[in-house]
């Protein structure tokens, strides 16, 4: 039996109370009796991954007092910094962890940085200011960074300098991130726009597949997201971007909606019946991977009320002035 009286359970025990209860006496208590807190359990998990997910500042304070390890990395290669940017992404966790020896610019296994996963997440970018304040992104160009940051003027500044070769605007990342990814991601139409009147790619994939225009809908820009149509043409619209028409603030050059559905609802895997009663016998993805075209459908909620609503990538968008047909 071991010293805090459970044989073989400690670190099970530490886990849990950090990735459940939050319980930041329960977790001293346990390190105070012999429970290690580097610890791993069967996906490399150790108990610092679990606080910084809860985004429990005592529960990181206690286990980085305990020596904790804040660069230690689960099966991905995922530190503690990768986990508090995919989860909470409370700025004061992030700042811990630095603190306490945290790599900010740490790669996982698949190399991704704790940035690109804020980058994803962090709707309102409190996560990604912190980051760039902890010099999570000293590995980014001027370029790449004044996007970022959505400063405009700098951008501006950098393309029309004259003293030297001006950056390319579509140069990337190790993970094929551009400016362009990361101007949206800042979700500033003016830094969007400097962009693409200097040549930027409206649509270019980094490594992975995940777009501009992915970023731009995970985090429900409506402007930017008008922009790319624009920028794209409306005659030969890329993945997707026909969600800009059913959006609302249209811009002249968005694309109009077409009087009929004329995109059929289809599948690159598994064919299932919308969980909707719809107008006639249409089939939807359920994969993850979506087909390339850019899918109409028309369904009827619970209270039968028919609307028009969009499908792009994984995610189902209902316009606000709903279309009645």
């Amino acid at each position: 039996m071991n010293d805090y009286g459970l044989d073989g359970l400690g670190p099970w025990i530490l886990h849990e109370t950090a990735r459940l209860t939050g319980d930041a006496i329960s977790v001293q208590m346990l390190l105070d009796a012999g429970a290690d807190p580097n610890s791993a359990d069967h996906a490399g998990l150790a108990p610092l991954h679990y606080g910084v997910q809860n985004g429990d500042t005592m529960v990181t304070t206690y286990l980085l007092g305990a020596n904790a390890d804040p660069n230690a990395r689960d099966s991905l290669g995922r530190t503690s910094l990768h986990h508090a940017a995919m989860h909470d992404g409370n700025p004061r966790i992030l700042f811990l962890l630095v603190a306490g020896g945290a790599d900010p610019r740490a790669k996982a296994n698949d190399g991704h940085q704790p940035l690109h996963f804020a980058l994803r997440r962090d709707p309102h970018h409190q996560t990604v200011t912190a980051l760039i304040e902890l010099g999570g992104a000293n590995d980014l160009t001027p370029l790449q960074l004044a996007s970022l940051r959505g400063d405009s003027l700098t951008v501006v500044s950098l393309l029309a300098r004259r003293d030297r070769q001006p950056p390319n605007p579509n140069e990337t990342d190790a993970l094929g991130w551009g400016p362009m990814h990361f101007a949206v991601a800042s979700g500033s139409p003016g830094t969007v726009a400097v962009l693409l009147a200097n040549g930027a790619a409206a649509n270019s994939p980094a490594i992975g597949g995940i777009t501009p225009l992915d970023l731009a809908i995970l985090r429900a820009s409506e402007p930017v997201l008008q922009l790319l149509a624009c920028a794209t043409g409306a005659d030969n619209p890329p993945e997707g971007l026909a969600i800009a028409a059913e959006l609302p603030h249209q811009d002249d050059c968005a694309i109009p909606p077409p009087e009929e559905p004329p995109w059929s609802l289809y599948l690159e895997n598994d064919m299932l019946r919308p969980p909707w009663k719809t107008d006639s016998d249409q089939w939807y993805t359920n994969g993850f991977r979506f087909a390339y075209t850019p899918k109409r459908m028309t369904v009827r909620d619970e209270d039968r009320e028919r609307r028009v609503q969009w499908m792009v990538g994984q995610h189902m968008f209902t316009p606000s002035n709903l279309i009645r047909v």
